[in-house]
């Protein structure tokens, strides 16, 4: 399998967790007291920080893009978009709503992941 392939599989597998964990009724995290924010937040965050870290590189692999900042807004507009499905999945989940700001987490988490494979591999190609 190419490196290309294995990049894609990581992005469709990690984004059919991410269907599957949406997937589940009445999904609910109660917040430690010492907690501020609802932790399903830094779970949206963490999850789609993977995910951006994945499909920036499944990107980078397939696509010759000009400047890195095009890639870091391609991966962007794809994993914000992937997330506004996902909460429209939610919507016919039973127990489960739509959240904007889920999308917002998970928009943050895109960009996080993204940061982090250009950091590491320092503007050369990304590998295993």
């Amino acid at each position: 399998m190419t490196e290309r392939a294995r990049a894609w599989c990581a992005v469709v597998v990690w984004g059919a967790f991410i269907f599957g964990v949406s997937s589940f009724p009445r999904l609910h995290v109660a917040p430690a007291p010492w907690m501020k924010y609802q932790p399903d937040k830094i779970f949206h965050f963490l999850e789609y920080t993977i995910f951006g870290y994945f499909l920036t590189r499944a990107f980078w692999l397939t696509y010759n893009f000009r400047s890195t900042l095009a890639l870091a807004l391609a991966t962007f507009a794809a994993g914000t978009l992937y997330s506004v499905s996902d909460e429209w999945h939610q919507k016919f989940i039973p127990g489960r709503h739509s959240d904007p700001m889920d999308v917002a987490a998970d928009a943050l988490g895109v960009a996080a992941g993204t940061y982090i494979l250009l950091k590491k591999t320092k503007g050369s190609a990304p590998h295993a």
